[in-house]
């Protein structure tokens, strides 16, 4: 707790012009701006390939932008610290300042401290349920997303009771009030390395249940490997929160705690890497699509899109019928999941498709689709709307 920290002492000119020269406030602006901007990135791309690619929403989706809404009142808290004497000694904030500053902290403690990491870990779970099907995983996912709801619930009331009234937090001569209560320093740092534990145990554990599960899949290897390593990205914030707790041990003995801010810098960092994390898995499509173009332009010159799971054409709009064993289903060319096409080659020759398929397709198709450079089956972790597991995809070629 920020406003408990003890007295400093005396110090002369020299000692006084010295130190006003020393800060942490370029390395603390560096580090978190650029991981907030990154995260921020990712979540726009995320929502673009939802929205528009996918156009499937899902409460992933939903609880990922509620997590970077608190990364955002971080980062502006941030700010607001900033122009208050973030990363300066302490003894050369004014009193004002410091009781602000320190009003800040405890806004930033409770919005992305606590609510945007579980946020993002809530979110998670949800998305791994988008390709778990196995029993056990199914209510391990969903015994995290009910635990992380009451936890989020419990951290903010061990930071907003912590002492009584709650702006003794804050204000250094509230909390020098006979009538004030607060639980002792030790009882907070001790809270504090709890939620740090159980922060990065539910990152180790989300990171891990898809590995046993992704390496059963009869998939390309390669694949395997790439959804593995995408979803194991967790890993990196786990890394970032043992660094945080590194700060958190000798949080008790620093007297200087605006110019040592490495719980809420690693915190914040922390967070917007989570929600990187968070966001990787679901940019497949897209990624997918602009290597593809990028391939086709090299090879070809051609500037049609190619068909990485829907269809792009600047003339007229088409529409195609897929009959399957489970009924007919329309597809808008320029809005067809990713992971449920056929390739070009397939829509231009029904016939050699296969007799569990009957495609009936619009004219011009000869002109408007390209067929895939390198055929093979694609695996997608972005199911189609209403269906549950992995949808895989297999790409018909034509001979």
């Amino acid at each position: 707790m920020p406003a408990l920290a003890a007295g400093l002492p005396i110090l002369s000119p020299e000692q006084q012009a010295s130190r006003d020269a020393e800060t942490h406030l370029p390395f603390i602006l560096g580090i978190t701006v650029t991981f907030h901007v990154l995260a921020l990135i990712a979540v726009c791309l995320r929502l673009y390939v939802r929205t528009f690619m996918v156009k499937v929403m899902g409460p992933d989706d939903y609880t990922i932008i509620a997590a970077m809404i608190c990364a955002i009142g971080g980062m502006i808290t941030i700010g607001i610290e900033a122009t208050l004497g973030l990363g300066r000694h302490q003894d050369l904030i004014s009193k004002d300042d410091l009781q602000q500053f320190h009003m800040a902290n405890f806004f930033f403690a409770l919005i992305s401290g606590i609510l945007g990491l579980n946020l993002v870990k809530i979110s998670v779970s949800f998305l791994l349920m988008r390709f778990v099907d196995h029993r056990w995983s199914r209510i391990c996912l969903w015994a995290v997303i009910i635990f992380m709801s009451i936890y989020t619930i419990v951290s903010w009331g061990t930071v907003i009771f912590l002492c009584q009234p709650i702006s003794a937090f804050w204000d250094i001569d509230v909390l020098k009030l006979p009538s004030t209560k607060c639980y002792p320093l030790v009882v907070f740092n001790t809270l504090g390395l709890l939620n740090t534990g159980i922060t990065i145990f539910t990152d180790l554990l989300l990171a891990t249940i898809p590995i046993p599960i992704l390496w059963t899949l009869q998939i390309n290897p390669r694949q395997k490997v790439a959804l593995i390593g995408v979803l194991s990205l967790g890993y990196a914030a786990v890394a970032v929160g043992i660094v945080k707790t590194s700060y958190q041990i000798p949080f008790l003995r620093n007297p200087d705690q605006t110019y040592d801010q490495g719980i809420q810098t690693w915190g914040f960092v922390q967070l917007n890497i989570s929600i990187i994390a968070a966001c990787m898995p679901t940019l497949k499509p897209l990624f997918r699509f602009l290597a593809d173009t990028i391939t086709i332009h090299i090879r070809t010159g051609s500037k049609v899109a190619p068909d990485t799971g829907y269809f792009r054409q600047t003339g007229s709009r088409d529409t195609d019928i897929c009959r399957d064993g489970r009924g007919q289903r329309e597809y808008d060319q320029n809005s067809l999941e990713m992971g449920s096409y056929l390739t070009a080659d397939a829509l231009l020759n029904p016939d050699s498709v296969g007799t569990n398929t009957t495609l009936v397709t619009t004219a011009n198709k000869k002109n408007s689709l390209i067929s895939r450079l390198a055929q093979e089956s694609q695996e997608s972790i972005l199911p189609i709307q209403g269906a549950n597991g992995i949808v895989m995809t297999t790409v018909y070629t034509v001979t």
